[in-house]
């Protein structure tokens, strides 16, 4: 059985550091950019999703044609 696999969509993101000030402007930064780091991480799991997807039913595929292929030649 396979083990617990693990997913990080934030490896390629990166992620703000909490201002050192209370300025407006600092806060207005890091709220900015802890949008843009969520956006980051949203998009990296919606284009790993549609990978994934993409080889399972690719692997779906040859794994019917390859059954299909047995079946025609004979049992």
């Amino acid at each position: 059985m396979f083990g617990r696999l693990e997913y990080d969509p934030s490896k390629g993101c990166s992620k703000p550091y909490r201002p050192i000030t209370d300025s407006e402007y600092a806060r207005s930064q890091y709220i900015s950019d802890a949008k843009r780091y969520i956006e980051c991480m949203q998009d990296a799991a919606e284009a790993d999703s549609k990978y994934a997807s993409s080889v399972i039913e690719e692997g779906l595929e040859k794994s019917m044609d390859d059954f299909m292929a047995e079946v025609r030649r004979g049992y």
